[in-house]
């Protein structure tokens, strides 16, 4: 495995036309064997799960890149008003895609649709993060938001979302209207893609 042919590959083909040893060998300079928990680790920048295979300065590197690529997104996003869910897909994928644990992130968005702020209302375990209405209430008072989109992780990779989480939708959504604020849609975030609630209800 040649890593010049991987990043000529990389470069004309895609990120998609490389298996993860390759994309590993054109990060790190060599195949990257990891276990779950040390891909963890990489993808949520913990310095105690530095994986053995890599030296700190490779993985440093590409945690420092990796970050600065998530604030690129964010500006990115800040920019423009959010009028279709395909403009926030990137971001929520590189924030939301390789997380351990679940997470719930809120984009509160103003009567443009830009982004006020995105707050993270809740860190949960593998399988579960609870939000509770009131974290939510208080992120739209402070930050004056007209509209909100939700998103949360399932680190399982299972796409489509639960029972409990089309049940904390409609929870949510009575929970805004009662502030006059719109839930514009709720995703469910893995590595490999993005649910929106709102149109696997609709499609059901």
């Amino acid at each position: 495995m040649m890593k010049s042919s991987c990043i000529e590959r990389l470069t004309k083909l895609g990120p998609s036309s490389l298996t993860d040893d390759e994309l590993a060998l054109v990060a790190f300079d060599q195949p990257c064997n990891c276990t779950q928990a040390e891909r963890n680790a990489l993808v949520q920048g913990s310095r105690l799960g530095v994986p053995t295979q890599v030296s700190f300065e490779r993985w440093a590197s590409l945690l420092a890149w990796h970050h600065l690529k998530l604030r690129w997104l964010g500006q990115d996003v800040s920019r423009q008003a959010l009028t279709h869910p395909g403009q926030v897909k990137e971001y929520l994928q590189h924030r939301l895609g390789g997380l351990g644990q679940e997470q719930v992130l809120a984009l509160f968005l103003d009567s443009s649709l830009h982004l006020v702020e995105c707050r993270v209302l809740s860190i949960g375990t593998i399988n579960e993060a609870r939000v509770y209405p009131r974290e939510l209430v208080r992120g739209v008072i402070e930050s004056g938001a007209t509209s909100v989109i939700l998103a949360h992780n399932h680190p399982s990779g299972q796409l489509r979302a639960s029972a409990s989480d089309i049940a904390l939708t409609d929870r949510l959504t009575q929970v805004l209207k009662g502030l006059d604020v719109e839930l514009v849609d709720h995703f469910v975030v893995t590595a490999q893609g993005i649910c929106s609630i709102k149109a696997q209800n609709k499609a059901a």
